[in-house]
């Protein structure tokens, strides 16, 4: 009482979505760069439009999430949520139950991450884009893109919402 706000006027407000709305694309385009990036792991590039979903998927995602209002500690395990059930509806979608992962679809992801384990001191890039070598990239820029959003959006972090991204892509 007797603090009462007045909300921003509507110019503000339209400047501030379409800032956010441009840094949501500059971080997405620097996400579908780093896929890109993958070029020197894999042979040819069957692997970049699954990765470059992921990126859309997971940006748009913590865009409308934002925008909803969604507390950082919701939207964030929500888009890491989204990301994984889009991994699993693309590589394992055959031991879904009504695009509902299962126990099979657990299976077989533990039984080729740990065939790429296994394969990973031997293997020299570039390698196939299947075998668990893809699901394992769709981890690596989901886990880039959940955090690169949840530091530039959530921390306000500047530069450091790169580094998932740089460091991936150093990788």
């Amino acid at each position: 009482p007797g603090h009462l706000q007045t909300p921003p006027p509507p110019t503000l407000v339209k400047a501030r979505l379409t800032t956010e709305l441009l840094a949501s694309i500059a971080l997405t385009g620097f996400s579908i760069a780093v896929a890109a990036g993958y070029a020197r792991v894999f042979t040819g590039w069957d692997f970049f439009g699954d990765l470059v979903v992921l990126a859309l998927s997971g940006h748009a995602f913590g865009f409308v999430a934002r925008r909803l209002r969604l507390p950082g500690f919701v939207s964030v395990p929500l888009t890491v949520a989204l990301m994984v059930w889009i991994i699993a509806a693309v590589h394992y979608r055959d031991s879904m139950w009504l695009l509902i992962p299962t126990g099979d679809t657990l299976e077989l992801f533990r039984q080729e991450i740990e065939a790429v384990r296994q394969q990973f001191r031997t293997e020299v890039a570039p390698v196939s884009f299947e075998g668990g070598w893809d699901v394992l990239a769709a981890i690596g820029i989901s886990l880039a893109v959940a955090l690169s959003d949840a530091f530039a959006f959530r921390a306000l972090a500047g530069v450091e919402a790169l580094v998932p991204g740089g460091a991936l892509f150093i990788f």
